[in-house]
């Protein structure tokens, strides 16, 4: 018998892959879908409170991506 943490990985990597599968066509990636997400779903942040975000994420590289093709603003 597994640990859940075996089941928990497994379930992830499994997610991950269907997501990434579903994604490529729009040129996201799951994580870059979940920074989108963050950001849109987020009316009331800030720039700072994106930039906060990014610093304390795995997402942060995501969003780095983006605000070169004006995706997010920061400092507003």
């Amino acid at each position: 018998m597994q640990l859940i943490g075996y089941w928990l990985n497994r379930t992830d990597k499994a997610l991950m892959g269907a997501m990434n599968g579903m994604l490529v066509e729009s040129g996201l990636t799951r994580t870059a879908w979940q920074a989108r997400n963050v950001v849109r779903g987020s009316a009331e942040a800030t720039g700072a409170d994106v930039d906060t975000f990014r610093e304390r994420s795995t997402a942060g590289l995501e969003l780095n991506e983006l605000r070169p093709a004006g995706g997010v603003v920061s400092g507003v």
